[in-house]
């Protein structure tokens, strides 16, 4: 295949994903879908991320079910426009008139804002469309270094496509928008663009805290042997890249206290709504509804008892106290579920990757870069499964491991020279394997978990 007919079909193709997310329709929300659609809309039309009765009557007046699930956080101390308040026209907002705002990251909605002004919630569609769109020509561009077009489109493709990652396109939040971000990291640093590496790795640890675990070669390759002459000059690059990941990550954090005035997004008083909404009705407050929520402790409580044997008390809205034996066992199951279950697991859902992995550790040649790449996955893999043993897949709601989308552009770099159509035929074959899921995604992102009862 020459060059001009492998970009024509991945022309075609991303032409053909942009066109399903513009046809698609939500019916109703699931997941964390319907913080992000009020996010974008509140951002495309009144400039801001601020909850206000406009808002809900916004999202009833498109979905009847209104907003099902969807996260509110209520605090004081972030900046408000202020016309008398004189230049510039801000001030901060005081501990006796607390408002609410969204309580999810505010740059995949920020990223969605133009085309919902201009397409409506379709507009978010299309950012999950343009997001995968970037990923595949990234990916196509990296192989094109090692493979001739046709294996390199093929492999691109079906890396991704050939899992469980189209179904997310009609899922408003920010799964693949991150994909496309950690994609641009890890191209940028392979082209040795390390400083434009680590901003787009910090926007995706934004988004997704845990991300920046995939920093990892980014800040450990100027200290490998043969990179720089002096162990100097590679910790001074390595700190240097590490400043710029952090000053990003803690500007972007930084802009949550300045409008809000918690540096947290998922800080301070948050709750979760359902079926009844703060100023949808009079007398309907964020005080007296929705649910207590707090994010997931690390680690068991019921050890932690007080001189009668009583466990220490848990915070408002946390989950029921487990024991260090629980946890333990919870987490070496997980260890394997992680990549055979048939809820979540890589082997499943994301079968291209995992032959890619086992391509690149059993028959190789291997790579600097896919050793890095190798670090980054395994301590995301420990790390989420220690972190979050009942939940390292993404929550009820899931299909396959929502989480392992941040993770499926490391594999790009797992791939062997020579590799590309095993690993492209792994991925048709994970498609049809997966072709009932693709075919009716909003049926099985309502009810996530059929599949899984029952041969396909």
């Amino acid at each position: 295949m020459s060059e001009r007919s492998a970009r024509g079909v991945l022309l075609a193709v991303c032409a053909a994903l942009v066109a399903a997310a513009g046809a698609a329709r939500i019916p109703q929300f699931w997941a964390d879908g319907a913080t992000y659609h009020a996010m974008a809309w509140s951002l495309a039309e009144d400039g801001d991320f601020r909850y206000e009765a406009r808002d809900i009557y916004r999202v009833r007046r498109e979905l009847p079910s209104g907003p099902q699930g969807i996260f509110l956080k209520r605090s004081s101390g972030g900046l408000t426009v202020d016309r008398q308040a004189g230049f510039p026209w801000l001030r901060r907002v005081g501990e006796k008139e607390p408002r609410i705002y969204y309580a999810k990251a505010f740059l995949y909605p920020l990223a969605a804002a133009p085309l919902v002004r201009g397409f409506g919630t379709r507009g978010l569609l299309l950012t999950n469309a343009l997001c995968l769109v970037l990923a595949v020509v990234l990916a196509y561009a990296e192989l094109r270094r090692q493979a001739p077009p046709g294996p390199a489109v093929a492999a691109a493709l079906l890396l991704f496509l050939g899992t469980v990652a189209p179904l997310y396109l009609i899922w408003p939040q920010p799964e693949l928008f991150n994909i496309a971000l950690v994609m641009a990291g890890l191209v940028a640093w392979r082209r040795e663009r390390p400083l434009l590496a680590a901003v787009l790795i910090a926007l995706a640890a934004y988004s997704k805290p845990y991300n920046v675990l995939l920093a990892l070669p980014l800040g450990l390759e100027p200290l490998l042997p043969g990179r720089h002459p002096r162990i100097a000059k590679g910790l001074a690059a390595s700190a240097l890249r590490g400043g710029v990941l952090a000053g990003t990550v803690l500007l972007l954090f930084g802009l949550n206290k300045a409008v809000t005035g918690e540096m947290n997004y998922q800080g301070g008083e948050r709750k979760t709504f359902y079926g009844t909404f703060p100023f949808e009705a009079q007398g309907v407050t964020f005080g007296n509804s929705g649910i207590w929520a707090t994010t997931n402790e690390l680690g068991a409580r019921v050890e932690q008892a007080d001189g009668a044997g009583m466990p220490a008390p848990a915070p408002r809205g946390a989950a029921p106290p487990r024991s260090g034996a629980e946890m333990r066992a919870s987490f070496l199951r997980s260890l394997g579920y992680f990549w055979v279950g048939r809820y979540a697991g890589v082997l499943l859902y994301f079968f291209p990757a995992f032959a890619a992995l086992a391509l690149f550790l059993v028959v190789g040649p291997r790579t600097r870069a896919g050793w890095l790449a190798v670090a980054a996955l395994g301590l995301s893999y420990l790390f989420y499964v220690w972190a979050i043993p009942d939940n390292w897949y993404g929550g009820g709601g899931t299909v396959g491991n929502r989480y392992f989308l941040n993770l499926l552009p490391l594999a790009i770099f797992f791939i062997p020279r020579g590799g590309e159509w095993a690993v492209a035929a792994s991925g048709a074959a994970c498609a049809l394997w997966l072709a009932p899921v693709l075919a009716s995604p909003v049926a099985h992102s309502l009810h996530p978990g059929d599949h899984a009862t029952g041969w396909p």
